[in-house]
């Protein structure tokens, strides 16, 4: 039982190690031009593929470690990470995910789970899934109620493969609806396969920037 906790920290450690990597990027730079509104990730045998809506700020990439993009819509940024997560529980990952790209701001501090339009908390977990939102506060605000939601979502592609949406946006631009800015992660498909993120609110928010 040592043996597999130990392993299992280690594990985490490595995966959050990597992210921790990916979530720099932006701050260095564009490693990819991609073409139309699709990244192609040659290393891992994948592609990204998000709606027209969203344009491209930045790519990583790290050999035998990530690919990621962090894309834009308006007042939403959210980035997409393909790693390996291995064995390593999606609900040790999801938590990361919310803390997201070290954009040089004040870091986002977390207050509450949000919940979608019904009231419901945004927060779950399957074998395959583990999604996390979060009403909160920058580091050093003092204001009255929440400024800040983000979410957090990882899924398991093939093998050891997984993927990472880190979702941050204002308070007041979450009107509920999670599901358009989950079917991002519908766009991560494997090579040579037609993706079609969903074209919702999300998709339709034309990007104002």
């Amino acid at each position: 039982m040592t043996f597999v906790r130990s392993r299992t920290v280690r594990n985490l450690t490595i995966v959050l190690t990597t992210l921790l990597t990916a979530f720099a990027y932006p701050l260095i730079g564009s490693a990819q031009t991609p073409t139309s509104t699709t990244y192609v990730s040659e290393q891992f045998g994948y592609q990204i593929t998000w709606p027209d809506t969203w344009s491209l700020e930045t790519t990583g990439s790290e050999a035998g470690a990530f690919d990621m993009v962090m894309l834009k819509n308006g007042d939403a940024t959210a980035t997409i990470v393909i790693t390996r997560p291995g064995d390593t529980p999606l609900s040790d990952i999801v938590g990361f995910m919310i803390d997201g790209p070290d954009s040089g701001a004040p870091a986002f501090v977390p207050g509450m789970t949000a919940n979608d339009g019904d009231g419901n908390p945004i927060e779950g977990e399957t074998a395959e899934r583990a999604w996390l939102a979060q009403n909160g506060n920058l580091a050093g605000e003092d204001v009255d109620g929440f400024t800040q939601f983000r979410y957090g979502e990882v899924r398991r592609l093939e093998g050891d493969l997984g993927v990472g949406l880190s979702l941050a946006m204002p308070a007041t631009s979450f009107d509920g609806d999670i599901a358009p800015y989950s079917a991002l992660l519908d766009g991560v498909t494997k090579m040579g396969t037609i993706a079609s993120p969903v074209a919702s609110r999300a998709g339709s928010q034309k990007n104002d920037g």
